[in-house]
């Protein structure tokens, strides 16, 4: 789903079969159509977002052994 941030109007909307994974779906259909001055904000199931779209956000995650800072807490939607 794309959400436009200001008006908060939803731009688009895929659907696919349960098993295919987000980030196939990104890549499959809008992926390079995406113009890199606009900012991607996605969750965690868009991992390598990063390589293929530089302006682009995904949380940081904690872990067991790392908890987050105070940045990085500020910085997860």
């Amino acid at each position: 789903m794309i959400i436009e941030r200001k008006s908060k109007k939803v731009l688009d909307v895929q659907e696919v079969q349960a098993s295919t994974h987000d980030f196939k779906l990104y890549k499959d259909t809008i992926g390079k159509e995406v113009d890199e001055s606009i900012l991607i904000q996605a969750n965690l199931g868009y991992l390598w977002i990063e390589k293929l779209h530089p302006n682009s956000q995904i949380p940081k995650k904690a872990s067991k052994l790392h908890l987050l800072n105070k940045g990085e807490k500020a910085y997860r939607p």
